[in-house]
Order: structure tokens, then C-alpha cells, then sequence
């Protein structure tokens, strides 16, 4: 089924899932009673099992960190999330440990170029498929195996509310240069965001979103190439 310009057709029924106050699906990750992610240890191994390692199926912790460490020297982009969940789970932690942890996030800022805030609410399984330019804010919550490409961008809309809720569900991809900005906006599983979107409102489950304007450029560039031809 294609999507329509501008909107978010569907291929299944509406998102319906369990609401946690503030309009967050809670259903996708273990919470706490205040509604934050769990950031335990257990947490941090799966993260980096999932984002960092080539194992499978959860293991002996020390072959695991062994084999983590191993791959974060040689890429970029695993040593960014094995540094950038080290980070979240010192920050649950609280006093020095969440010091510390902030300045581990400047660091990586200035290192990599990314801006992804340690008490954004993250599930396990986020990849990035290149460093520079992704900005996450501390007001989402995002459901596992989320996929965010180079330039994009997840903010709030207005600054100083009181509450935010930015809710992204499960095995979610965001195409390069795309933007998701509101200040209670629901995303529902398995979505693909275009490259080069504007996301301001909810988008149901297993959806496509692009915005028009990409398809109005697309055709006229199609059409220029053609009378070129001929």
C-alpha cells in the first residue's frame, strides 16, 4: 500500500497500546514507577550487546565486555554508543557518578558531532548509521531498534511546558536530514521516516511518512532530465 504525500498510510490496524501518564506507550521497555526507563546494569549489557557486539544471545558478561571493547576500537560509531550508554547509566546512577556522566556527554559532543542527550529514554537496539549531526532530546522516549540516519533531529516545539511527551515506538527508521519536532507527538511501530521529512504530528503503526514537497522536486527533476534527452 502506498503512502500518501504529506500523511501516513497505514498497512495494519491504529497503534494500541498500553498508555503510561503523559501519553507514552509504556509497553515497549521496562519502566520505573515514575515512568523512566530502567537504566540498570543489566540494561547497559543488553544495550551493549545489541548496539555494539556481534553476539547473538546474552552470554557470559566478561566475554561480552571483552568482545565490546574489541569492536569499539575499531569503529567510530560502536565506540560512540558504547561510550554514550556508559554515560546513561552512570546519569541513573545520580550524584558523582551523574557529574561525571555530563561531562562524558560534552566530550562527545564536541568529539563526534553528535548531540544525543543522556536522559533521552532510549530501548535497546539504536543504531546509527552515520555520526554527525543527530540531535536527540532528554523529552523522547523511543522503543527498541530504533535506526536514525546522518542530520536528523528530534526536538520539542516550545520551550519551558511543564510536560513533554514525545513518544517513538518500535523498530522505527529515520531517513537522512529529517526532523520530528512537536511537543506531544505519538510514532507508532514499525515506521519509516523520508529522507528530508518534517514530523509534527502522530504517524499510526506501519506506516511510510515523506512530505510532498520531496515528490513535487522529485517529478520536476525527472521531467527536466527527459526533455534534456530528447
Amino acid at each position: 500500500m502506498r503512502a500518501r504525500p504529506g500523511t501516513a498510510e497505514q498497512s495494519g490496524a491504529l497503534l494500541q497500546r498500553p498508555r503510561w501518564p503523559g501519553g507514552c506507550a509504556f509497553g515497549m521497555m521496562k519502566r520505573q514507577s515514575n515512568g523512566k526507563l530502567s537504566v540498570n546494569l543489566d540494561h547497559l549489557l543488553e544495550c551493549w550487546r545489541l548496539e555494539v557486539s556481534n553476539k547473538k544471545r546474552p552470554g557470559r558478561r566478561t566475554s561480552l565486555l571483552f568482545n565490546v571493547l574489541r569492536r569499539a576500537r575499531k569503529d567510530n560509531k560502536l565506540r560512540f554508543l558504547f561510550a554514550f550508554r556508559l554515560a546513561q547509566y552512570l546519569d541513573a546512577r545520580g550524584g558523582l557518578a551523574r557529574r561525571h556522566a555530563q561531562r562524558m556527554q560534552q566530550r562527545l559532543n564536541l568529539k563526534y558531532a553528535v548531540d544525543i542527550d543522556i536522559g533521552a529514554q532510549i530501548a535497546p537496539g539504536l543504531r546509527l548509521a552515520h555520526l554527525p549531526g543527530v540531535v536527540i532530546t532528554r523529552h523522547v522516549s523511543i522503543g527498541r531498534n530504533f535506526f536514525v540516519r546522518q542530520n536528523c533531529s528530534i526536538g520539542i516545539k516550545t520551550l519551558g511546558l511543564a510536560e513533554y511527551a514525545l513518544c517513538i515506538g518500535d523498530n522505527v527508521s529515520m531517513g537522512a536530514n529529517s526532523c520530528i519536532v512537536a511537543d506531544r507527538i505519538d510514532i507508532g511501530d514499525d515506521v519509516v521516516i523520508g529522507a528530508m521529512s518534517l514530523v509534527t504530528r502522530d504517524i499510526p503503526a506501519g506506516s511510510t511518512f515523506y512530505n510532498p514537497r520531496q515528490v513535487e522536486m522529485r517529478s520536476g527533476l525527472e521531467h527536466r532530465f527527459t526533455n534534456s534527452n530528447d
